[in-house]
């Protein structure tokens, strides 16, 4: 997942080839957003499963809701929501599991984007339908059985990233508890003080992750310096 920054996205709201996901849902859609957005509320792309647990919609559905929303191959996407709101984060990785990796998330939330002085608007774009294709990048998402062959090799971090309290209820055996809004204060520090923060972000990520992963992430964190400054 990459974050873009929020001149970037004024600059290039016009633009035919991007399309724009406001994650917030229909009713903060109406009030506000930005030009050209589209609107996707998160429940759409969530599975409800019998037990509760919000699965991934299956291909036919992706291919519907996102076609409808005009994307296809050729179309860059960019997400937004609301500070310490996942719903935006969960649309993107839901579009690169299906197969569509030019997806962004803005760097700030919608909040901030107003306050900035960013345009707003209450018009509702036109909408071309396109033809989306799913192809489920399984690389990216770990079922059931992957967590069982997995969860005794050394090698495997699996992380609960649900709330302490979830955590406490009923987890994984061995999963470790790195809860989503401790994701959202790294983030915090990553933007704010990013150079200040720079080693304890990657004494905390490197505790957590493989060799491999953690080369990965210094790679993103790096990315996220040079869009910072």
């Amino acid at each position: 997942m990459v974050t873009v920054d929020s001149k970037w996205l004024a600059a290039h709201l016009d633009d035919p080839d991007l399309v724009v996901i406001d994650g917030r849902g229909n009713l903060s859609y109406r009030y506000g957003h930005m030009k050209n957005a589209r609107v996707l509320g998160i429940e759409r792309v969530i599975s409800l499963a019998n037990n509760g647990a919000n699965l991934v919609v299956d291909g036919p559905t992706a291919e519907k809701i996102f076609g409808d929303l005009g994307i296809d191959d050729s179309k860059t996407v960019v997400v937004y929501g609301e500070y310490k709101d996942p719903s935006a984060a969960r649309i993107v990785w839901t579009l690169m599991y299906h197969g569509h990796p030019n997806t962004n998330l803005l760097d700030i939330g919608f909040n901030t984007w107003q306050k900035t002085g960013l345009p707003i608007t209450r018009a509702v774009p036109p909408i071309n339908h396109a033809q989306f294709i799913s192809k489920p990048n399984s690389t990216i998402r770990a079922d059931a059985e992957i967590i069982k062959a997995k969860q005794n090799d050394t090698n495997t971090v699996i992380v609960d990233s649900r709330t302490p309290q979830e955590h406490i209820q009923a987890r994984i055996p061995g999963s470790i508890l790195h809860s989503w809004e401790e994701g959202l204060e790294l983030m915090v520090l990553l933007c704010s003080k990013v150079k200040k923060n720079y080693k304890r972000i990657l004494s905390i990520m490197e505790s957590l992750m493989t060799r491999r992963l953690y080369a990965i992430v210094i790679l993103v964190l790096e990315h996220h310096i040079n869009t910072c400054n």
